[in-house]
């Protein structure tokens, strides 16, 4: 084992001098450690013809074991997934008690990204903008940051170059997320100081690759996390025009749950798409605009749109924050037609699918007994004021549970709060549905 950067005489340079000393008969396999870009050294190394396996800090059980492996030549010994869930059994025994910041400011991205991270059981702070999360740092101690690097007030740029300048955050993970896919992206990522990027939209198996290279929970959790609820409805043998419904599901871990949530999230958002660049365009503020195409392409991402995505990537590419024209307007409502179209064949879906989905869930075996439900409403009381992100996932429970031992209580207003991540109104409606259903016991 040799690490890379070393006083007087790096690893490159010793590992050359052993291999040229002739009292050495039989040649050492040599693994470099490095928390660097080692794209260098790999260039210098062909130069030199001399092998050697990258073994990348910070270092894990799991890719000491997999890079001793390779550098004996040995077959690797993957470890199997849980097939229920689909979230890597790695993932959950190596991430799990981790303490992460999520900056993003998109709702739609934000429920993905929770959805994964809660999934093995790491505990989440949520901020929207580069601003929020650079307060949050001066105040708390992370495992790592997922940056997304488009976000108003301060972008995910910009705050890393601050975050760095903190002395606890020096060396913190930060893992970039966007849905760029341009030449240089990566390379303009690791200039202002993050440590790698997840591509959006957010691929379940890839989000966890990530995680598992960079972040090493300082507090390590052994419990065993919650699982989400999941009922199978069959959504991969629907179609809907103008959806990849089977791509999308398996970037989401076959989440269904998730992918309807998605849906209803994009009609929601993204009916005002055109009118909101009007706005924009009317206040002569270009970046905004630019801004809303490059969210929605990611949000087309997310929910398998891929041909109108690459309409909008297309037009993402062609415009300049510096001024919008009214030529680049017209494209723009051009895009927005091919949206309106694709928006009308979702929400029709989605009367069919939402009632499968019911359906499914009344004949399924998740439900909690009332005495659960009881427990479950002061959990999430605690949970709500300390803005804990898994009160989500319990939440979906409570409802689903209500929806068959209580259905004349409404929770649609409750369901609405939690999505949108406004734990205090969810608090009140909470309050409301616990007081229906304690007079329903009486």
């Amino acid at each position: 084992f040799m690490d890379w950067i070393m006083p007087d005489m790096d690893g490159l340079e010793t590992m050359l001098r052993i291999k040229k000393e002739k009292k050495i008969k039989q040649m050492p396999k040599f693994i470099m450690i490095s928390g660097h870009d080692t794209s260098k050294i790999q260039e210098r190394s062909k130069e030199e013809s001399i092998e050697f396996k990258i073994l990348a800090k910070p270092i894990t059980p799991s890719t000491l074991y997999k890079t001793i492996l390779q550098a004996c030549g040995k077959e690797l010994a993957f470890l199997e997934e849980d097939k229920n869930s689909q979230t890597p059994t790695e993932a959950i025994h190596l991430l799990s008690g981790a303490y992460m910041l999520l900056a993003e400011d998109n709702l739609q991205n934000q429920e993905i990204a929770l959805e994964f991270l809660t999934r093995v059981n790491i505990k989440v702070d949520v901020v929207e903008n580069g601003k929020e999360a650079l307060e949050m740092l001066q105040k708390r101690c992370y495992d790592g940051v997922l940056m997304d690097c488009q976000m108003p007030i301060m972008d995910g740029y910009e705050a890393t170059s601050e975050i760095r300048k903190l002395s606890n955050c020096k060396n913190m993970p930060i893992i970039a997320m966007t849905a760029n896919a341009l030449k240089g992206d990566k390379e303009k990522c690791l200039a202002f100081g993050m440590d790698d990027y997840i591509a959006k939209p957010i691929d379940v198996t890839n989000f966890y690759k990530k995680l598992l290279k960079w972040i090493k929970p300082k507090n390590p959790d052994t419990s065993t996390p919650m699982r989400a609820l999941d009922a199978l409805v069959g959504l991969d043998e629907c179609e809907i025009k103008g959806l990849d419904i089977k791509g999308a599901l398996l970037r989401m871990a076959n989440n269904e749950r998730l992918f309807l949530n998605q849906l209803h999230r994009f009609v929601e958002s993204e009916q005002g798409f055109y009118q909101r660049s009007l706005d924009f365009y009317d206040a002569e503020n270009s970046a905004a605009i630019v801004r809303e195409v490059h969210t929605l392409k990611g949000l087309l991402g997310n929910i398998g749109a891929t041909e109108i995505a690459k309409d909008a990537q297309v037009l993402e590419e062609a415009l300049s924050e510096n001024k919008i024209t009214s030529e680049d307007m017209e494209q723009i409502k051009e895009l927005d037609t091919k949206l309106q179209e694709l928006l009308e064949e979702i929400q029709n879906a989605l009367v069919k699918l939402d009632q499968k989905f019911g359906d499914t869930m009344q004949k399924s075996e998740v439900s909690l007994s009332k005495e659960k439900i009881s427990e479950l409403f002061e959990e999430l009381c605690v949970l709500y004021n300390d803005l804990d992100s898994s009160a989500v996932e319990k939440t979906y429970l409570l409802i689903e549970s209500l929806k068959l031992l209580e259905p004349k209580i409404d929770s649609q207003e409750l369901l609405v709060n939690v999505n949108h991540f406004d734990f205090e109104k969810a608090m009140q409606s909470l309050e409301n549905i616990k007081e229906k259903f304690e007079k329903s016991e009486a």
